[in-house]
């Protein structure tokens, strides 16, 4: 379900991830490869990208599978400067035509199947205009075998009175990430 991390995280998402990666010069980038024309980001979540660039004076659509991301993103200031699709990116349903369809931080790859990759790839390359770009911003692991690789990742959060801890793996043969949050409530109650 291309919705369900975004049901489960929009909440406490901006609280969580607002430091992922270098907000600013992700916006700075976006404007000038747009060059003046119409952006989409993919995944659009809760406007961490997509409203800055509206407040730099980008005309900014997002797509997100998410109705609470959505809500959270409709909820800010500036939120109403982004015009939102709820959808999934897979299908992109949208008419018109782009200079920069971009996805950041490793948001393509909640499409989880070559498949739905192809169907996103194909609707993105149907509304870009002519000389358009696309842009994936996206995790790139270690080199196996070298001192950075990590195979697990673990990081502990608290969500209201409940801890949330989240445990990822990157199989370096398979070239896949995978993860769990695990949530325990104050009356121990756990979560998967």
């Amino acid at each position: 379900d291309p919705a369900a991390y975004g049901e489960a995280f929009a909440e406490v998402y901006d609280e969580w991830y607002h430091d992922i990666s270098d907000t600013d010069a992700a916006v700075a980038a976006l404007v000038a490869l747009s060059g003046g024309g119409k952006l989409l980001e993919l995944g659009v979540g809760t406007g961490r990208i997509a409203i800055p660039l509206a407040r730099e004076g980008a005309h900014v659509e997002g797509i997100d599978a998410s109705p609470a991301m959505l809500a959270q993103l409709a909820a800010k200031p500036g939120g109403a400067l982004v015009r939102t699709h709820c959808a999934d990116m897979a299908e992109l349903p949208l008419a018109g035509l782009f200079e920069v369809v971009f996805v950041a931080f490793n948001t393509f790859f909640n499409l989880t199947t070559e498949a739905a990759q192809r169907r996103c790839l194909d609707r993105v390359a149907s509304i870009l205009e002519p000389g358009g770009l696309f842009v994936i911003e996206a995790f790139v692991p270690a080199e196996p075998g070298t001192a950075a690789t990590t195979e697990h990742d673990e990081q502990t959060r608290r969500r209201g009175a409940d801890v949330v801890r989240s445990v990822s793996r990157h199989d370096p043969v398979t070239q896949t990430v995978s993860g769990v949050h695990f949530q325990t409530t104050p009356g121990g109650d756990t979560t998967e």
